[in-house]
């Protein structure tokens, strides 16, 4: 039913020959919907079948696949050519690899969540180290007022030390 077609007959662009991995023999005149995926072909069928008959055009991501079986993101866009009585004369097929951008996007996303970790990181690190100067300074003024001799003084000594090898 659907076909990769022009009003000059069926043609298959040496792009899509690099993009899919058939050559021009292969797709010419084969229904396009194995270069989709199977959960695809219900959706695909119902926008082929606005196209040839309400003459409706779409422009959607879907996955494809190529002659090898790997699948890749790709940007559809596929749009009816009408006679100037509004008849349908055929329709026109582009894809759009857009794997690069997908993995641009799949960096980007992780570059943002790193970030939004490490402000997080920081922060807490900041609150962190006021706690410690709370302790500190606590520890400083409970050692000046119980004295150097009181059972008390080694404990608050300890504390000092691990607030400064914490800070």
């Amino acid at each position: 039913r659907t076909r990769v077609t022009s009003a000059l007959g069926e043609i298959v662009s040496p792009g899509t020959e690099t993009m899919f991995g058939y050559t021009a023999d292969e797709l010419t005149g084969r229904r396009f919907s194995r270069l989709h995926r199977e959960a695809d072909h219900p959706h695909l069928a119902m926008l082929m079948d606005a196209t040839r008959l309400e003459g409706i055009g779409f422009s959607e991501e879907f996955e494809m696949v190529k002659k090898s079986g790997e699948i890749f993101p790709v940007m559809l866009s596929f749009h009816p050519l009408q006679e100037t009585d509004g008849s349908l004369q055929g329709a026109i097929g582009v894809a759009l690899d857009i794997s690069r951008q997908k993995q641009l996007e799949q960096q980007f996303r992780h570059t943002q969540k790193m970030e939004s970790v490490g402000t997080m990181a920081g922060g807490i690190a900041h609150h962190f180290n006021n706690l410690l100067g709370i302790v500190l300074g606590n520890a400083e003024l409970a050692e000046e007022d119980i004295g150097r001799f009181h059972p008390a003084d080694k404990f608050i000594g300890q504390i000092k030390t691990a607030a400064y090898r914490a800070e």
